[in-house]
């Protein structure tokens, strides 16, 4: 199974990779599309572990707002 994930930002499946990554998910943005996120979850992953993977998952989007918005302010600033 390959599940796919859009971002607005072009570079957003990078960012996103890399903010998973510092979460303990694998993830590679497309490479046809640096603005997807291509996921490949196991088939025989029990509910824990979904749950498991999606707190860290929110937890990477969360790292990952903060991430931009620092550096959209240091954009302003500079």
């Amino acid at each position: 199974v390959v599940m796919g994930l859009r971002f607005d930002h072009p570079d957003g499946a990078i960012h996103m990779m890399k903010a998973l990554y510092e979460q303990g998910i694998w993830a590679i943005f497309a490479g046809f599309d640096s603005a997807v996120l291509q996921c490949k979850p196991s088939l025989i992953a029990d509910e824990a572990l979904c749950d498991n993977i999606l707190t860290r998952f929110e937890a990477a989007i969360r790292n990952a707002k903060n991430l931009n918005a620092t550096a959209s302010a240091r954009l302003i600033n500079d």
